[in-house]
């Protein structure tokens, strides 16, 4: 009898220790995949006096379906720039300074590390990098995808794009919005040191 109660507890041990491992490889936390979306003119375009230097509908509902339940990552001027929440997505805000006063679904950060863990302990598919322009330097490199919006006009800007981060890409897919817009979605880094 004695021997089967240390037989049943191995079993029992066992169980628990396979249950736990099952457990723990189900709690994997999942990579994000972050892609960086942003609408820019033939030189980089990006913003002028805090806003878009142009309203295109149809740009602005690529933007609203593509983000739409999933984290936005942005700097604090870019935060400012919205005027307001943006519905069913996470605000995390990238700013060295203190956060402004605290509002449902904005979350304040300091560097990109602390976005980058938020990210994989919500364990969220996606997250869209939103600017400005220093933030789309500092993700470059996180980022596994672009989508870029090529607005076919000049117009005035006091805000550009790093043109160079695109110059690193592959164009994976290429989509004609409007007579002014092209869409075109830029894939994984290339490896520079392979060439």
């Amino acid at each position: 009898m004695e021997c089967f109660k240390e037989e049943s507890s191995i079993y029992i041990i066992s169980c628990i220790k396979i249950t736990d491992l099952i457990r723990s490889l189900v709690c994997v936390k999942k990579m994000t995949t972050l892609i960086l979306i942003a609408a820019i003119g033939p030189r980089g375009e990006l913003g002028y006096s805090g806003r878009l230097p142009w309203h295109y509908p149809e740009d602005l509902k690529h933007f609203k379906e593509t983000t739409f339940g999933h984290p936005i990552i942005m700097g604090r001027k870019t935060y400012h720039s919205l005027g307001r929440i943006l519905p069913n997505r996470p605000h995390l805000v990238l700013s060295r300074g203190a956060p402004d006063i605290s509002k449902d679904n904005v979350y304040w950060f300091n560097s990109v590390e602390d976005i980058l863990s938020w990210c994989r302990d919500t364990q969220c598919e996606k997250a869209f990098v939103i600017g400005g322009s220093e933030v789309f330097r500092l993700f470059e490199s996180q980022c596994d995808y672009a989508y870029i919006t090529h607005i076919h006009r000049a117009v005035v800007a006091d805000i550009y794009f790093p043109m160079e981060l695109l110059q690193k890409r592959e164009i994976v897919e290429q989509t004609q919005m409007g007579p002014e817009l092209t869409l075109i979605k830029y894939g994984h880094n290339q490896d520079v040191t392979a060439i």
